[in-house]
């Protein structure tokens, strides 16, 4: 991760619906809390969306980090096609399908 991510913070992150939380081993630390959207009618569905967008962040940021970094030839193809399967599963966390 490069030096800039440094002042993220470190863990798996996660939302309830409500709250976004990072995981630190031993307790949860809350990143933000989600407000109610203008619109009530998607209510619910969309603040759970939206917190798990956030929550899905740190990830997308190595991988598009990762991507600007990847090289040429041989061991380039090899590491996009590690980092489209690592995508996949981040986008998965995204939408809620994890």
């Amino acid at each position: 991760m490069s030096e800039k991510s440094k002042s993220f913070s470190k863990g798996k992150w996660y939302s309830d619906g409500e709250i976004v939380f990072v995981d630190k081993g031993t307790f949860s630390a809350a990143i933000c809390t989600l407000n109610q959207p203008r619109d009530y009618e998607a209510g619910e569905r969309e603040l759970v969306a939206n917190g798990n967008l956030i929550a899905a962040a740190p990830e997308m940021y190595e991988i598009l980090d990762q991507l600007t970094r990847l090289g040429g030839g041989v061991t380039g193809l090899i590491r996009l096609t590690r980092l489209q399967s690592e995508a996949q599963a981040i986008l998965k966390k995204a939408r809620g399908e994890e």
